[in-house]
This record gives structure tokens, C-alpha cells and sequence, in this order.
């Protein structure tokens, strides 16, 4: 199963964030043999921008490919989740 390399959190919208939305982005996603995200699916989403954020998240995110007898291959990656949380002031 591919995982990603590195953060692939979303960024949030700034009207996201005046209106102290946080939640979680369900998407599938499908992981090419070159380890870049290449076709995304919103299952759940999140209004005020954030859902196509976590989409240009994913898509700017490598992942390791997935494999096949050693091989890279695409994989479908069912119910990635791409979390939103407010920072709270220290």
C-alpha cells in the first residue's frame, strides 16, 4: 500500500479559519506507479474551500508506489483522510 512521503496536510482557507471550521476530508485516491496522486474522489468534504485544499494537498504529495511482484503499479487508495484542526492560541 503506498504511503506518503513527507506532510500532505491541506492548507487551510482563510474564510475556513474565520469560521473556525475543522473536520476531516474523505477522499479516494488513486497512487500512479510513479508515486504521485493521479485521480481523487471527494467522499466527505468540507465547505469554505477546504475539500478542494485537501485535494491540492494530495495531488502535489508523493507517495511510495505500490508494488506487484516488485514492481511499481497503480494503486487505488480507499478513504484517505485529510485532517483539519485549528490551532489553539498558547
Amino acid at each position: 500500500m503506498p504511503l506518503p512521503l513527507g506532510d500532505c496536510a491541506g492548507r487551510y482557507t482563510e474564510e475556513a479559519r474565520q469560521a473556525g471550521l475543522e473536520g476531516t476530508v474523505v477522499l479516494d485516491i488513486v497512487v500512479g506507479e510513479d508515486g504521485w496522486v493521479r485521480d481523487v474522489m471527494i467522499l466527505k468534504g468540507l465547505g469554505h474551500g477546504l475539500s478542494e485544499a485537501a485535494v491540492r494537498a494530495l495531488k502535489a504529495c508523493r507517495f511510495t508506489p505500490g508494488e506487484r511482484d516488485g514492481e511499481p503499479v497503480a494503486v487505488r487508495v480507499p478513504r484517505f483522510k485529510v485532517v483539519f484542526a485549528l490551532r489553539k492560541p498558547k
